[in-house]
């Protein structure tokens, strides 16, 4: 008689193309490591001004951070954020003349904006200590300070890289797609503005693919929820709105454990006691806590009064309306719009937006029931629609005025609503070399973004 070795064959077979498939991801991960890395290394030494997005006050909480910690409410802005603001003008704005650049002018706060006071001390000094933590190598390489601490942008963007694509992966989303689509979001006007720039919204991108991964980690071992708790601790310390993505994936396991019980008796209550619910909605909740206790030191340690950047809106029905399409579709927009930004803003801005928004709505309108997909599709939708309104109402209770939200605030979302978007496109085939295309013309695209 003969061996029958076909099901040995095949099984060996099967584990040499899984090994394969990993060498190929981490083939994938590496190079979209390297694309962040040369995104933010082109762009950081050609910059020649400021970045209008309050970057002269973290300029000014980098230089601080390591040597009193905290900057404070009512705190002025330092002499060397100051000189550079004076001597470098603010990109799309601009406002001072060559003479503003002298000892005399830099020396009179009251010609910077809010009359020289710091509006960066709503902020945790955690991204700032981070910042400056990793600036250091470049320092010791001869870059200069703000170069420095703007090359650390490199660091969340290659972060969000890889954490979205694994996080793809996962969704047995194919290995070009996902790369394509974690191309994308490197190769977009939203990483030109908040990574190649001292900026708060660097580690956004991060925190929403991170979240994304622990999520569909968590939902395959239940023990990683723990670390799907931290993060969102660690996320809203660094800023409030990276808790975005964490309150996604809460609204997600919420739908998935009462699509898994609804058809039981007390099926809400089976939702509401389930363990890994807790958790998420716990960690989320604790979040807040963090953020809430900063409030507290934050006006202990105050100064003076903090001053208003930009002028108080009415705060209406109607505007509080507005807010609800604030964050979709305009994710992927950056910190200005396309035109301002420049020619090589529109192409990926475009595309982007028209991936986010039909990702999402487009996802959900072509699963049924309660598939993971369409929880996935309005978790994202949800939270998107309602945040901004409430970011809004917290925000004009804190601060005693209402000022419109930007979209910006929910570009933490954006990978959540990009993962939409490869569940809904994954077995399009005929897609994968043409979305691949496109992936790559906008990350070039970006790359010729004028300074």
């Amino acid at each position: 008689m003969r061996a029958d070795t076909g099901g040995a064959r095949g099984g060996v077979m099967g584990m040499l193309r899984r090994r394969d498939g990993r060498f190929w991801e981490r083939v994938a991960a590496l190079l979209l490591v390297v694309a962040s890395v040369v995104l933010v290394g082109v762009h950081v030494p050609k910059h020649q001004f400021v970045s209008p997005i309050d970057e002269y006050m973290y300029i000014d909480y980098v230089a601080k951070v390591s040597s009193q910690g905290v900057v404070r409410t009512g705190e002025g802005v330092g002499e060397f954020a100051r000189e550079y603001l004076a001597c470098h003008n603010a990109r799309n704005v601009g406002g001072w003349p060559e003479s503003h650049c002298t000892p005399e002018a830099i020396a009179d706060p009251n010609s910077f904006p809010n009359r020289g006071t710091t509006s960066a001390d709503i902020y945790t000094p955690a991204y700032f200590a981070v910042t400056r933590v990793l600036a250091q190598p470049f320092l010791l390489a001869g870059v200069d300070f703000v170069s420095a601490a703007r090359l650390t942008g490199m660091f969340w963007l290659a972060l969000a890289a890889v954490a979205l694509f694994f996080a793809l992966r996962r969704l047995r989303i194919p290995i070009m797609l996902s790369v394509s689509l974690s191309l994308m979001m490197v190769g977009s006007s939203a990483a030109f503005w908040s990574n190649t720039f001292i900026s708060t919204d660097a580690p956004a991108m991060a925190a929403g693919a991170v979240a994304l991964l622990l999520a569909l980690r968590t939902d395959q071992h239940r023990r990683a929820v723990w670390w799907l708790a931290a993060a969102a601790v660690v996320a809203a310390v660094l800023k409030l709105q990276l808790l975005l993505p964490f309150a996604a994936v809460a609204v997600f396991f919420l739908l998935q454990r009462f699509s898994a019980v609804r058809h039981r008796p007390r099926a809400v209550r089976a939702v509401l006691t389930d363990r890994l619910v807790l958790i998420t909605v716990g960690g989320v909740l604790a979040a807040v806590v963090a953020q809430a206790l900063w409030m507290v030191v934050r006006s202990s340690i105050a100064v003076g009064d903090a001053g208003a950047l930009v002028a108080s809106a009415s705060f209406t029905p109607a505007a509080l309306a507005q807010e609800l399409f604030r964050f979709l579709p305009g994710l992927a927009v950056g910190a200005l719009d396309p035109a301002s930004t420049g020619g090589g803003a529109i192409i990926p801005v475009g595309v982007l937006t028209l991936l986010v928004s039909g990702g999402v709505i487009g996802l959900w309108g072509s699963s049924s029931g309660f598939t993971r997909e369409s929880n996935l599709a309005v978790s994202t939708l949800l939270v998107a629609t309602v945040s901004a309104p409430v970011l809004a109402v917290v925000s004009a209770i804190l601060t005693g005025q209402y000022i419109a939200l930007v979209p910006r605030y929910g570009l933490s979302l954006l990978p959540i609503a990009l993962a939409c978007a490869g569940l809904l496109f994954a077995e399009r085939r005929a897609l994968r070399i043409p979305g691949a295309i496109v992936a790559v013309i906008c990350y070039c695209s970006v790359l010729t973004i004028p300074q």
